[in-house]
C-alpha cells in the first residue's frame, strides 16, 4: 500500500482557521506547535473550540500563523492573527485579550498555559445525532446539557485527550 501526503496544516489557536507548511516536525504529540494556543471564555473558563458551534463559530473567521518556527520543550513563539476585520495582532499584544473579546462579543482570554492532567481546562463538545460517533456511555457520563434540537453536550477535560504540550 502506498501512502502520500496531499498538505501539512498547523493550527496555532484552537479553533482558527492555521497555516499551510511545506515541512514540519511530528512527534510523539503530533505536529509541533500546533494548537499551542486556545481562547479560553473568562465567565464559565472553557476552551472555545468549534466543537460547540452554537458558542463559538466565530473563531473560524480568524486565521493564525507563527512568526517563528516552534521548538521543541519550549512555550509557542508569537503567532500573527489575521481578523475578521481585515485587521491583524499578535498573539503576544497587550491588548489581545479586549481586540479578541469584542469581535467574538463575549469576555476571552488567550491563553498559553498548557492543559495537565492535575488542572485540565474543559471544552464542550456538541454530539450530532450519528450513529457509532461516539461510545453512548461516555458521551452520557460527560453530558452537561443538550442544544436546542436535542443533541448532547458534553464538558470534556481538555489533558483527557490533548498530548502534552498542545490544546
Amino acid at each position: 500500500m502506498e501512502a502520500s501526503v496531499g498538505a501539512i496544516n498547523r493550527y496555532p489557536v484552537k479553533s482558527m482557521l492555521g497555516e499551510r507548511l511545506e515541512q514540519a516536525v511530528v512527534g510523539a504529540g503530533g505536529l509541533l506547535g500546533d494548537r499551542g494556543y486556545a481562547v479560553v471564555d473568562v465567565a464559565d473558563g472553557k476552551v472555545g473550540s468549534a466543537k460547540n458551534p452554537g458558542k463559538w463559530r466565530g473563531l473560524l473567521a480568524f486565521r493564525a500563523e507563527y512568526l517563528a518556527d516552534p521548538e521543541p520543550d519550549q512555550p509557542p513563539p508569537p503567532a500573527l492573527i489575521s481578523l475578521p476585520n481585515g485587521g491583524q495582532i499578535r498573539t503576544d499584544a497587550p491588548d489581545i485579550d479586549a481586540v479578541l473579546s469584542k469581535l467574538l462579543d463575549r469576555p476571552v482570554r488567550l491563553d498559553v498555559s498548557v492543559p495537565t492532567p492535575t488542572a485540565p481546562l474543559v471544552l464542550d463538545e456538541v454530539w450530532p445525532d450519528i450513529d457509532g460517533l461516539a461510545p453512548e456511555e461516555f458521551v452520557e457520563s460527560t453530558r452537561v446539557g443538550s442544544t436546542e434540537v436535542g443533541e448532547a453536550i458534553s464538558a470534556i477535560p481538555m489533558a483527557m485527550f490533548a498530548p502534552p504540550g498542545s490544546f
